[in-house]
């Protein structure tokens, strides 16, 4: 019966009876602190800031000896530097008789000074009239510690990876809105195309139709010059269908990569000037001026005489088509290269016309393909808007630029910028072989089964 009321005494956390003597008292608490040391629950008494009491289990735990931790000036050191301060505070609110949390987690700095130890403290009152102080009971929680370590950072892991995935489905439908615009735009862009088009063959074929039936049905009846001027009209239309064949044809090629470029060194002067005075009879007809000034009489590069020349005749074209009244004037020079930290310098050829001029907003989209300034204009004016988009597939694919610039009513400035050379861009191969990464003989018989 004795036993039994003070093993309630220490389930209740009463003192023991006053009948338990002493010896009693000496062997319950004997089997407490080896209960507790059992456990992997550490004990110890603090008095005075200091310990007065350490079980096996705080040692086992804390890498001390009991020795060294009876020997501390304060129990402080046994605490992690981050959490020294805040237990001596706690320590002291409560020695003095303020009442809060018993129960609470902190860290000890182990005796090798490089690791923390995550530990839950519960903390009461020293039970004796003698004797001030609290007695701590301590479980070691790192490895719990650890766990919630691990979930917080797969629990980051996992916040992050949905907030990628979020931005990857935001950016997704982002492409997708964007892609469907896209397929929008290209629809309307193809039922134009397939309207301009279709007009832009009917009215040659309608005109070489009606023109060829009206010399048959009155054969013979026509003089010289009626016979003549019917067949100048055939031969116009029938030229102006043949160029609209050839850009589709072009635009074709480009796009599926079999264009054959080639390309030589040319006197880009010299191919220019050859556009102004194949143009310069139509400007006359039409009542325009046509001038053409250079800063000099070579300057050279590789590229497609034909291409280069193609690129010309697209400008003076559109110049022709869009000018009333004024005329055009071809310029072309020398200039540095458009980014810096080159020393490049480039031939810059400019088309200024005084025609109608573009609207600020149709400036972005004047390159586009099948892209007409104004549906009335296209229906005014031949052409299938393919001129300027080829022109500037050219000028891509030679390194160089094509801009405009205009104001509408005043006319418009088209520049094109290409690469000044003055001896060809070496091959492939011809680099390799330079190179010693492959002889001639290897280049020859690659170069004889590719062909």
């Amino acid at each position: 019966m004795e036993r039994s009321d003070n093993a309630d005494s220490l389930k209740t956390g009463k003192t023991f009876p006053d009948k338990c003597d002493e010896a009693d008292k000496s062997i319950l608490y004997g089997a407490l602190v080896a209960s507790l040391s059992d456990m992997g629950q550490g004990l110890v008494i603090i008095e005075n800031r200091r310990f007065a009491y350490v079980n096996q289990a705080i040692c086992a735990m804390t890498g001390y000896s009991e020795e060294e931790l009876l020997g501390l000036e304060t129990f402080v050191p046994l605490f992690h530097p981050e959490e020294r301060q805040r237990v001596l505070e706690r320590h002291i609110r409560r020695i003095s008789g303020e009442q809060f949390d018993t129960c609470y987690e902190t860290a000890f700095l182990h005796r090798d000074g490089l690791r923390r130890i995550d530990v839950e403290m519960s903390v009461a009152f020293l039970r004796s009239p003698n004797r001030h102080g609290v007695v701590v009971t301590v479980r070691d929680i790192s490895e719990r510690k650890q766990i919630e370590e691990q979930i917080r950072r797969k629990n980051e892991d996992l916040e992050q990876l949905k907030i990628g995935l979020e931005k990857m489905v935001r950016d997704r439908m982002s492409e997708l809105e964007k892609a469907n615009k896209q397929l929008i735009r290209l629809n309307q862009i193809k039922s134009d195309f397939i309207s301009i088009v279709s007009h832009e063959l009917r009215t040659p074929l309608t005109s070489i139709k009606s023109f060829a039936e009206i010399m048959l049905d009155d054969l013979g009846k026509h003089d010289q010059e009626t016979q003549r001027r019917y067949l100048s009209i055939i031969n116009s239309e029938s030229d102006r269908l043949s160029r609209l064949i050839s850009d589709i044809l072009d635009l074709q090629k480009i796009d599926s990569g079999k264009i054959d470029w080639h390309d030589e060194m040319i006197n880009v002067v010299e191919v220019v000037r050859r556009a102004v005075d194949t143009f310069s009879g139509a400007f006359v007809e039409k009542g325009l001026s046509l001038s053409f000034e250079s800063a000099g009489d070579c300057m050279m590069t590789e590229a497609a005489p034909d291409r280069i020349f193609q690129v010309v005749a697209n400008l003076l074209s559109n110049g022709l088509k869009f000018t009333e009244h004024g005329g055009v004037e071809v310029n072309i020079r020398l200039v540095e290269a458009p980014y810096e930290g080159s020393a490049e310098k480039f031939i810059r050829i400019s088309v200024r016309d005084t025609g109608t001029g573009i609207p600020q907003e149709e400036l972005s989209r004047i390159f586009e393909r099948f892209y007409q300034i104004d549906q009335s204009q296209g229906r005014k004016h031949e052409g299938a808007g393919l001129g300027l988009s080829i022109s500037k597939d050219i000028i891509d694919h030679y390194r160089g630029r094509i801009t405009v610039e205009s104001v509408p009513g005043s006319g418009s400035i088209f520049c094109v910028l290409l690469p000044e050379q003055e001896q060809p861009r070496k091959k492939l191969g011809e680099v390799l072989v330079e190179l010693g990464m492959l002889t001639e003989t290897e280049l020859v018989s690659a170069l004889e089964k590719q062909s």
